[in-house]
């Protein structure tokens, strides 16, 4: 698409693989012969997963099966057994991954570093990022994955640069509003914009930027 351009890059959704606390599973190989819950069908989170699979030598044809739904009922097929894994593109801390992490016990499983390379060749959206240890209480270590992020984009035909600036400049200087809504905001700030930026920049926001720099 190139008649679209970023205003704000706004937080990062972050590609979670999580197994009950017991499980055999430690690695995505390890993920043969399971049943696993890949988000809903044509999702973002979806797409990562198999591309995750194919870039370990695995597809859909390696597991035992798929079930295509949310978080919330993936969560509790995984608590009743029903399923093996859940995965999915997620603000970190996804809510339904802290109730069950305190509830049922559960870890998060690693991409390799050459997985995470690999995804970025394909697809510079595809940021290497890490789940700290303590982002969900019991997790104590760090997870190598991948992140994308929640972008603002601007129809360049429709938007010119005044009003390029203007919306960036709102959104910038109400951060705080936006991190009192939603905790994922937290991070969110001019130099945090521009650093995770992907992709052409709306010459208006590109402007903003650059008037606070100086």
């Amino acid at each position: 698409m190139d008649n679209v351009s970023t205003l704000a890059t706004l937080y990062p959704n972050v590609f979670h693989i999580a197994v009950r606390a017991d499980s055999d599973i430690h690695t995505v190989e390890d993920l043969k012969g399971k049943i696993v819950s890949p988000g809903i069908k044509g999702y973002s989170g979806e797409l990562a997963f198999k591309e995750i699979l194919e870039l370990n030598d695995m597809s859909y044809d390696d597991l035992e099966g798929i079930e295509y739904i949310g978080t919330a009922d993936a969560a509790q097929l995984l608590r009743d057994g029903h399923i093996d894994a859940i995965t999915g593109m997620l603000a970190a801390p996804v809510s339904t991954y802290q109730e069950l992490d305190t509830t049922l016990g559960i870890r998060l499983i690693p991409l390799k570093d050459e997985t995470v390379e690999q995804l970025h060749a394909a697809n510079e959206g595809y940021l290497p990022y890490t789940i700290e240890g303590g982002t969900y209480e019991n997790i104590k270590e760090d997870t190598n994955t991948v992140a994308g992020y929640t972008v603002l984009l601007a129809n360049n035909d429709l938007i010119n640069e005044d009003v390029a600036y203007e919306i960036t400049k709102m959104v910038v200087e109400n951060k705080d509003a936006w991190a009192n809504i939603s905790s994922v905001m937290s991070d969110f700030n001019a130099e945090f914009s521009v650093e995770n930026n992907v992709g052409n920049m709306h010459p208006g926001a590109e402007r903003y930027y650059k008037e606070l720099v100086h």
